[in-house]
């Protein structure tokens, strides 16, 4: 009968750095991450090697352009070149394509619309969202009364012609352009006058108002789920 050998387990060794790439980024990273200029002696202590060396490694990063000495001396910062080559690279792109699938996923969960932004000092720019759709419950055909500020007394009845399907942030809230029809033409109505418009839906209970979004998660789980 054969006997069955038992081969030796392959064990696949790492690929072993290349030492000097590995020190020129760190010295990117140990100048990238300083509020102020690094000097040699700096760089000589962090890379823990002789000074010369360090010397031509920052020499070399230095002629590429990706360091630039200071202007009050001979210590180092980051070089134009870190800037063009992060500017050729749309991170904003690949962030809004890692976590659109998270967004949709916080817009099912919470049955609101999802923003992705980042921030910018005091602003965010907005570079992504999902829209969530179960809040729109007016449609085409019913009607409403409008009261401008400037006619405080008279309110003005439309029929809703238009709704936008997608959500936009405004004042923290998400909201949906509607456009209506007034019903009639008053004399007093100018261009460019605003006020608040409420759209009659019908009455509905408070149990209806708490519950209802209850209710339609419950739904969609046990269409999920069950047979």
């Amino acid at each position: 009968m054969p006997k069955a050998t038992a081969k030796p387990a392959r064990h696949t060794k790492e690929t072993p750095p290349i030492q000097s790439l590995d020190r020129g980024i760190l010295i990117l990273e140990t100048v990238g991450k300083s509020p102020t200029p690094v000097s040699l002696n700096d760089l000589t202590r962090v890379l823990n090697i002789d000074r010369s060396s360090v010397f031509r490694l920052a020499n070399t990063l230095k002629r590429r352009g990706f360091l630039a000495n200071s202007a009050v001396g001979k210590d180092y910062v980051l070089g134009a070149s870190v800037w063009r080559l992060s500017r050729q690279y749309d991170w904003r792109g690949m962030l809004a394509t890692v976590a659109h699938a998270h967004l949709q996923k916080l817009t099912e969960l919470t049955g609101e619309t999802a923003h992705l932004a980042i921030r910018e000092g005091r602003q965010a720019l907005f570079i992504d969202h999902a829209s969530a759709t179960n809040h729109v419950i007016s449609v085409s055909g019913q009607t409403g009364e409008l009261v401008v500020s400037a006619l405080p007394n008279d309110p003005l009845s439309f029929t809703v012609d238009k709704i936008t399907p997608i959500a936009e942030a405004q004042a923290g809230r998400n909201v949906f352009r509607v456009e209506g029809m007034l019903t009639g033409n008053p004399a007093r109505l100018r261009p460019g006058m605003e006020g608040v418009g409420k759209i009659d839906i019908g009455a509905r209970s408070l149990a209806w108002i708490w519950l209802h979004p209850l209710i339609d998660w419950l739904r969609i789980w046990s269409w999920h789920w069950l047979p």
